[in-house]
């Protein structure tokens, strides 16, 4: 006689145990498929360069303190130039005429 533990151990053969593998093994297979679906693409290794590069050229002046005097105008040239601003808009803009658009401007 055979002990209990070597026959629990002998595989199954048979239709039912070929039915019971094929069973088992489509939704294993549909899991894979759908796994597969969630993995991430690995992204290139100079992944931002681009951002990180267009981000360092709008930098005016990396080096200030290195630069010196800043270039421009002076203080008296800016401070005329600041009012002829403001004046500019003292007086509403002149309005267009609602009815007569686009017709008789002639500019």
């Amino acid at each position: 006689m055979k002990p209990a533990t070597q026959s629990a151990l002998k595989p199954a053969t048979g239709p039912a145990a070929a039915a019971a593998a094929r069973s088992a093994a489509v939704p294993l297979l549909a899991l894979c498929l759908l796994l597969a679906g969630c993995a991430a693409p690995r992204a290139p290794q100079p992944f931002g360069v681009a951002t990180r590069s267009a981000l360092a050229l709008q930098v005016a002046n990396p080096a200030p303190a290195a630069a010196g005097r800043a270039a421009g105008i002076d203080g008296a040239t800016a401070a005329r130039a600041h009012e002829r601003y403001l004046k500019s808009y003292a007086a509403p803009a002149r309005q267009p005429d609602v009815f007569a658009i686009g017709a008789g401007e002639g500019k």
